[in-house]
């Protein structure tokens, strides 16, 4: 019996060629491994899903392959490409700082990239790196300064913000900013037309809302993709939720998302986060610039205009910072801004 494997899996990039819509970080990286210029440091800062892992991936089985095909393009045939991928090869190390982010881990990381290994080029792939402790973040600096290091360091953030400025100056950063939706819907129709999906099962509109509700990930909007092709529709998150009862002015709808939220135990940080991004694309969108959309956006653009957006953003800023600073239960900080927004779009219905 043939396993099954999911979409976003099977259509993972492989090579440098395969990576979808970012095209001026790809030819920058190919450019370092072709004249032998590649840094000890690598930042990469992008939203969740844009490809920084598989990046990252593939440009430890460039350095390293055994049989490459050329100097930036990996066989992904050979011992040491397989293992790459299946992330058991030695040398090509991969953590998350966000869960270990302290002084004493990074010593440690430190320490190992100094040890030898049976590749070219040991490559340590740090994701979310913007949840280093200051004191790790000081323990990098000499290291990524050194020329005795032998071991490139891949970082990737979804917050360069939070990065000190001492440590992004010594890494070359390159930035994946999110990819166009029209980009995105035809690269969803490529893989219907591998996979034999017909236009009757899954329309272009279809490919359309995919992509558009992905946000400018390349992953999300294959993971749309199949979950329309198994539920027939697709998933209302509550950030989703929440924008449609604001809109509507329905602060029972409202309450009865965020306990719901609570009692499945949400990150209503990241949320807040969430709507206020959507809230600053609407406010985009309202500009003209329609590179990134969702349904989120369109709805807010749509129904309320840029002064009650403006407004909208204070509020949500104010309350995601009240919640980090956790002055009372986060659950009562995220309901307050979001009945304002509720009601302030009831005055606009008036």
């Amino acid at each position: 019996m043939v396993q099954y494997q999911e979409l976003y899996k099977k259509y993972r990039p492989r090579v440098f060629e395969e990576v979808v819509g970012q095209d001026n970080a790809i030819n920058q990286i190919k450019t370092l491994i072709l004249n032998d210029r590649v840094p000890t440091g690598i930042g990469f800062n992008a939203i969740h899903g844009s490809g920084k892992t598989t990046i990252s991936k593939i440009i430890a089985k460039a350095l390293n392959c055994e049989n490459p095909i050329d100097k930036t393009t990996p066989c992904n045939k050979c011992q040491t490409c397989v293992a790459i991928d299946n992330n058991v090869q030695l040398g090509v190390v991969y953590i998350s700082a966000a869960n270990t982010g302290s002084v004493e881990d990074i010593r440690e990381l430190v320490n190992k990239a100094n040890l030898s290994y049976p590749v070219k080029k040991p490559v340590f792939i740090v994701d979310e790196y913007h949840n280093l402790s200051k004191a790790a973040f000081d323990a990098l600096l000499i290291p990524l300064e050194s020329e005795k290091m032998k071991t490139l360091f891949l970082f990737s953030t979804t917050e360069p913000d939070k990065v000190p400025p001492a440590v992004l100056s010594r890494i070359q950063n390159l930035t994946l900013p999110p990819v166009h939706w029209k980009v995105i819907a035809r690269h969803l129709y490529s893989i219907c037309q591998k996979e034999g999906i017909s236009e009757e099962k899954i329309t272009k509109e279809d490919l359309v809302a995919c992509a558009k509700d992905s946000k400018g990930s390349v992953r999300n909007a294959i993971q749309n993709l199949e979950t329309l092709l198994n539920s027939g529709k697709l998933p209302t998150s509550s950030t989703s939720q929440l924008i449609q009862a604001i809109i509507k002015g329905d602060t029972v709808e409202l309450l009865k998302v965020t306990r719901q939220m609570n009692e499945d135990g949400a990150n209503f940080v990241k949320t807040m986060e969430n709507i206020f991004r959507e809230f600053t694309t609407s406010l985009e969108n309202i500009a003209g610039d329609t590179s990134i959309v969702s349904n989120e956006s369109m709805l807010i653009a749509k129904e309320t205009n840029g002064q009650f957006i403006l407004k909208s953003l204070d509020i949500l800023g104010e309350g995601v910072s009240s919640m980090k600073n956790k002055l009372v239960t986060p659950q009562v900080l995220f309901e307050i801004p979001l009945i304002k927004l509720s009601l302030m779009a009831k005055q606009i219905k008036k």
